[in-house]
């Protein structure tokens, strides 16, 4: 387990003296086992010489038998410690013997036993006259060898122990050569590990390999500390994109993208707050609800990207009318709310409203353009119209659909009444979607008669039979349907059905007479009068049996675009009329800028014409205006033989109204069609 805790220091000096204590230990291995077999080989060969010398002077004696003179030769071997036992064998039996005296053993006889045999027998023979007679037998236990042992492992291990010092010593002197460089690798890593700095270097000691070493770790450092660098500009950059968004995010989450206005959340959290703190306080606020009156129109004539510039300006109009602690926010389209916090009484609202007004009398100037946007302003105040923030944006709601009924361009508070008559109009709303689906529109033929009492022309007036409330009249729910747009549908089915009816009395052999239609000035936008040329041409009818009435209310609003409208079909061959003529408030300059064709009398001033001067001098007027210019003139609303006189007596070409015939059904309009068809041809 040492080999995991030690440092690399202690490893490398471990490793050298280890290495250093195996190299000294095989080296005085080896030598120690050289020196014991070259040291037994002298002495062997020693006693071997000794044994001949001794053979050869016991030879006369063995012959002889001569025992005591052998055991003189032989106790001369006491002179060399080396033999231990030698005897004369003759005829296998020992006939002379000698045996060394006992000596002190150096201890060291085991170690001989790992290299060599312990003792060594030579046999030497007795030769006399080329006869060998007897054998010498010499044993030697090497004692001279075991004290060489003795001293060479002395001096083995004393030279050893100093060598594995000296070699220690001179390992921990050159070990800091080697980890010098290491160790301030080792510290610089340490630091740069505990503090995150990689601007730190490597002292490059040596040229060697830790040299190189410490050079590409240098590199590495400085690649580290560069990208250190760049990463933490990265993330810098990337956590600022993410605070921009995260700050852009929030501000969409709670603005109208196209104004900057509080958007509906954020109104609703300002107005439950608003609430709570009235609560607690007592006080009073107030909700403003305010939409443009007739900005639909912008969008469908200019365009919607046209419109989202005029809601701009919408929006800067009303900021200048807030106060710091007010909201302002555009809840969607063109309806923009006011959350006012803290009031003393209606006053206070009326005088918000009353300036709202103010700065609206000012026309908006867009494309070097000046348009004249009207609003329509409702007003609920805490807590007489509501506690709860989602009644409170209900009744403002109602109070500004009461303001736009009623002309628009004003403000009203709410009160109860006006909230069962906005739930009827909003019935009324989804009733007449239904009414277009279902197929619940229908349309009656008002005949039209020139001075004689000849037949001239139908108009096609537009009905509701409603399944439940029976039939409905246009003045009714036209409005509704030019408000919520649906006077398109509505315009679109009126000349399909007018073409559809006058095909089928066409196919009956019928003479066909024009028939007059009525264009809402909700409905002119840019390919109208194509539309209506296109419909007339696919049932193969002449655009002179289509009549195009245009109310005089139209004339006061956006005159470029209606005066190309009507260009437009007159081009195309359809008589033009202008519908309601003297209830208007436009200049008559129109009549002659304008291709017009027909003046239609409005029925409010043919009723009172036997009673009322004033009634009658400007039906007069109309009449002899319409000569002048040369233009065709239709009274409406004729319900009596008074009627009928004034308006032929000052040369009123046609007459129309319940003195003649009531608006007919189709298939009414059809039978009258006959009927003075015979009548034409009889005469």
């Amino acid at each position: 387990m040492f080999k995991y805790n030690l440092s690399i220091k202690n490893k490398l000096i471990l490793v050298f003296a280890f290495t250093m204590l195996i190299s000294l230990l095989l080296a005085g291995s080896i030598f120690f086992i050289q020196d014991v077999y070259s040291t037994k080989k002298s002495i062997i060969e020693r006693i071997s010489i000794q044994s001949k010398i001794i053979s050869s002077n016991t030879a006369v004696a063995v012959y002889f038998n001569d025992v005591e003179a052998l055991k003189e030769l032989l106790e001369s071997l006491q002179a060399d410690k080396e033999i231990v036992t030698a005897e004369i064998i003759k005829n296998n039996s020992i006939i002379a013997h000698y045996t060394r005296p006992s000596q002190e053993s150096m201890g060291f006889k085991w170690v001989l036993q790992l290299v060599m045999e312990p003792t060594k027998e030579v046999f030497q023979p007795i030769i006399y006259r080329g006869q060998t007679i007897a054998q010498l037998k010499t044993v030697t236990d090497f004692p001279t060898l075991h004290n060489h042992v003795f001293n060479h492992f002395l001096v083995s291990s004393i030279v050893l122990f100093s060598s594995f010092l000296i070699g220690f010593g001179i390992a921990s002197s050159l070990q800091k050569i080697f980890l010098n460089p290491i160790q301030h690798l080792l510290k610089a890593t340490k630091k740069i590990a505990k503090d995150k700095k990689y601007d730190i270097r490597v002292t490059k000691i040596s040229n060697d390999e830790l040299g190189v070493l410490a050079d590409h770790f240098n590199l590495m450092l400085e690649q580290i500390h560069k990208r250190d660098k760049n990463l933490e500009a990265e993330v810098a950059k990337r956590t600022e994109d993410l605070v921009t968004l995260n700050n852009t995010l929030n501000f969409r989450a709670n603005h109208d993208i196209l104004t900057h206005l509080a958007n509906r959340e954020l109104f609703n959290d300002h107005l439950n707050q608003t609430i709570a703190q009235a609560e607690r306080s007592k006080t009073k606020f107030a909700v403003i609800f305010i939409d443009l009156d007739q900005f639909k129109l912008i969008n469908d004539t200019m365009g919607h990207d046209f419109g989202d510039r005029i809601l701009c300006h919408v929006a800067t109009k009303l900021s200048a009318c807030v106060r710091k602690e007010d909201t302002l926010a555009r809840m969607g389209g063109d309806e923009f709310t006011v959350l006012l916090p803290i009031i003393k009484d209606a006053a206070n609202a009326t005088s918000f409203a009353q300036k709202i007004l103010e700065s609206f009398t000012f026309p908006i100037v867009e494309q070097q353009a000046e348009f004249h946007i009207k609003p329509s302003i409702g007003i609920s105040l805490y807590p007489e119209d509501g506690r709860q923030a989602d009644i409170l944006q209900k009744n403002a709601d109602t109070a500004m659909y009461a303001a736009k009924t009623e002309g628009g361009n004003c403000y009203r508070f709410f009160s109860s009444q006006m909230s069962e008559k906005v739930h009827k109009r909003l019935t009324l709303e989804g009733e007449l979607h239904n009414a277009i689906k279902n197929n619940e529109l229908l349309l009656h033929y008002q005949p039209q008669l020139l001075q004689d009492g000849s037949f001239a022309a139908f108009e096609a007036l537009i009905r509701w039979h409603h399944p439940q409330k029976g039939m409905i009249a246009p003045y009714e729910f036209i409005p509704v349907a030019e408000e919520t747009g649906q006077i398109n549908h509505i315009g679109d089915w009126v000349i399909e059905e007018v073409c559809r009816q006058l095909s089928e009395w066409r196919a009956l052999g019928y003479e066909l007479a024009p028939v007059h239609i009525n264009i809402s000035p909700a409905q002119i936008k840019p390919g109208l009068a194509e539309h209506i040329h296109q419909t007339v041409a696919s049932y193969q009818l002449s655009p002179d049996l289509i009549g195009c009435e245009i109310t005089e209310n139209a004339f006061a609003k956006n005159l470029d675009k209606l005066k190309s409208f009507l260009q437009q079909l007159h081009t195309h061959g359809f008589p033009l009329a202008v519908d309601d003529f003297g209830t208007g408030y436009s200049s008559l300059s129109y009549l002659k800028a304008f291709p017009i064709t027909c003046l239609k009398i409005d029925r409010s001033f043919i009723m009172d014409i036997s009673a009322s001067k004033e009634d009658a001098s400007l039906v007069k007027g109309i009449i002899n205006l319409a000569h002048s210019l040369k233009l065709s003139v239709v009274a409406e609303g004729v319900e009596s033989h008074q009627h009928l006189d004034f308006l032929t007596a000052h040369g009123c070409q046609m007459i129309q109204g319940y003195y003649y015939s009531r608006p007919l059904p189709a298939n009414k309009a059809c039978h009258w069609l006959k009927m003075r068809q015979q009548s034409s041809n009889s005469a």
